[in-house]
């Protein structure tokens, strides 16, 4: 496995590909980009390197996007200068599902998403959340069998999304 970083300036490029998958000797099977060995450094350029990175709390975050819901593994900068956890996820274009050690975020590209089809088709966020999960993995047992706190967690931006306009 090799360990390549992605860096909040290409985030969305990178770290969004469509569906990770990997060869087991007989066929491709599911995979996530933690598993393939990609981290995520937030708050450092691709010129500079961390010398500080704190991951995120149990080195598993996951990140809901266009084409899915994914699980990544994020480092924070904890350098002197670095800013605050959220500030570093909002600079890199991602809504932090708490403000306290989050472990999940949404992309700016899926709140804007979510905004206008549920402007057009009154799609409500549960509804919205299930799709990307069947986008992630479309042979699973039903999204709404179990809800998790992810989906809880974009449910709740309904509220938000109803007074923040996504730019």
């Amino acid at each position: 496995m090799s360990l390549r970083y992605a860096y909040y300036s290409d985030l969305t490029g990178l770290a969004m590909d469509d569906a990770s998958q990997k060869w087991n000797g007989l066929f491709f099977e599911p995979t996530t980009l933690r598993d393939l060995g990609l981290r995520i450094q937030l708050c450092h350029g691709t010129s500079s390197h961390c010398y500080n990175p704190q991951p995120a709390s149990g080195d598993k975050f996951v990140v809901i996007h266009t084409n899915g819901i994914h699980t990544v593994s994020v480092d924070f900068c904890a350098c002197e200068t670095a800013p605050a956890v959220v500030e570093q996820l909002l600079r890199s274009r991602l809504f932090p599902s708490k403000s306290k050690s989050p472990r999940s975020a949404a992309t700016f590209e899926v709140l804007r998403q979510f905004q206008i089809i549920s402007f057009e088709s009154k799609v409500t966020a549960f509804e919205f959340y299930n799709a990307l999960s069947r986008l992630t993995n479309n042979v699973a047992s039903p999204p709404s069998v179990s809800v998790n706190s992810n989906c809880t967690f974009f449910c709740c931006l309904n509220l938000v999304g109803s007074i923040w306009i996504v730019p």
